[in-house]
């Protein structure tokens, strides 16, 4: 098969110096073979992933750069280009870089979700505590009532470890933006947050109870052991109450997603 481009690297004073060009042969008369074309798409996706991870001057960069660079002249220039294999050899070097940044990856993004996690619900448990206190102060509440506070750390352990369990399922695609078309960490606590209340209320009006051993959740508000079983239990579920909106934004928003994946592949250099 012959191959329909000219690939070359931009030149270093370049507006886009650290990145690929794909120039079409100038006699081409034939369509774009498929398998060349998302070769060239998929080479393109890659580059766009390692750029935010790597700056331009580190030597991980430099090396899968060429490594880049070598797979698309393979796959897509002269009279004996071979796209399938170039292809075989890009998801191999994908399965590599995963292999080796997503610890790294993974290690980032959690530290910033508990970051952003621990300071909302430290400010959620200050306001709790405030709002019982004044409650006993008035009579309203007794000083058992304080076992309620248990809730936000019980909160707090389920959204970490719904992100990790999250973070176990990424892809190579995911590596430089961990959820990134999802709710940020600060959304995530103020969506379980009002989940809270709302299950909370449920609870209390009698329309449902959850029991589980000799723990009832409607009795957050007295024992401590509920209110953490409680409050885990909505920190982990709010992963996949999260998954089922975003998945029906995709279904009511289908052509801005379509919009956007024809957009990405774009922002490499070509001509």
């Amino acid at each position: 098969m012959s191959g329909c481009f000219l690939v070359f690297p931009y030149p270093h004073d370049a507006e886009h110096p650290h990145d690929i060009a794909f120039q079409l042969q100038a006699d081409l008369k034939k369509k774009i073979p498929a398998d060349q074309s998302q070769l060239k798409i998929e080479v393109e996706r890659t580059l766009d992933v390692l750029r935010p991870i790597f700056a331009p001057d580190h030597p991980k960069f430099h090396g899968y750069f060429d490594e880049l660079l070598g797979l698309s002249r393979y796959g897509l220039v002269g009279p004996t280009a071979q796209p399938n294999q170039a292809m075989d050899s890009l998801r191999t070097l994908q399965a590599r870089i995963l292999d080796s940044e997503k610890g790294t990856a993974i290690s980032a993004h959690m530290r910033g979700i508990i970051i952003s996690q621990t300071q909302l619900l430290i400010a959620a448990a200050i306001a709790l505590t405030a709002c019982v206190y004044v409650a006993v102060y008035f009579g309203a509440a007794t000083i058992q009532n304080f076992n309620i506070v248990a809730v936000i750390p019980g909160l707090w352990i389920g959204l970490v470890f719904s992100s990790f369990v999250r973070c176990r399922a990424i892809t190579f695609y995911d590596l430089h933006a961990i959820d990134a078309d999802r709710f940020s960490p600060l959304m995530k606590s103020a969506f379980a947050l009002v989940v809270l209340v709302l299950i909370a209320i449920l609870l209390k009006a009698g329309i449902f109870e959850v029991a589980i051993g000799k723990v009832k959740l409607s009795g957050f508000e007295n024992d401590w052991l509920s209110a953490f079983v409680f409050g885990a239990i909505i920190g982990i579920a709010q992963e996949a109450a999260i998954a089922r909106i975003e998945s029906i934004k995709r279904q009511v928003f289908p052509s801005a997603r379509s919009a956007q994946s024809r957009a990405k592949p774009q922002r490499a250099g070509s001509s």
